[in-house]
């Protein structure tokens, strides 16, 4: 029995592997910050590791609060959102299927299969806004006193 085309199917097969859909193994986290003036005063990138196609909810915080001081500067989280390359061939691509979400609630978030030449654009998005500085507002506080009857000793003679 000849079974030389398995292999010559093998071969012709292995050129196309970069086009099917595997699990993500890496996504890119974009941090945007944004000053007291509402510009954008900076943007740093990071590529991330992941596993089972998701970041868990424990990740996620500790990268939002280890980003969120940068040169000296305290921001606060303001919002996030992911982006997720799901285009299935090449014309999907040309009609943009891929998937932006807004990401509501900071909790574990998973990415679809992605074709392996797309997986750099799979990426997670957050957002900080420079807090505010406020001021230390002194206030006074007065205590009341009751005048009590029984403030002053009288003396009887």
């Amino acid at each position: 029995m000849d079974t030389s085309w398995i292999e010559q199917y093998k071969k012709t097969e292995e050129k196309y592997k970069p086009f099917y859909k595997t699990s993500i193994t890496r996504i890119t986290l974009i941090f945007y910050y944004i000053n007291s003036k509402n510009e954008l005063h900076k943007v740093k990138k990071e590529k991330y590791n992941v596993t089972e196609n998701k970041i868990t909810r424990d990740e996620l915080l500790y990268k939002i609060k280890s980003n969120s001081i940068d040169n000296h500067i305290k921001y606060q989280f303001h919002s996030m959102f992911k982006y997720n390359e799901t285009s299935k061939d090449s014309e999907d691509i040309s009609r943009k299927t891929s998937i932006i979400k807004d990401v509501v609630k900071v909790d574990h978030i998973e990415f679809e299969d992605t074709i392996k030449q797309f997986q750099d654009l799979n990426t997670i998005n957050i957002f900080f806004k420079e807090k505010e500085k406020t001021r230390k507002k002194w206030s006074k506080t007065m205590k009341i006193r009751k005048k009590n009857k029984h403030n002053r000793t009288h003396h009887r003679y």
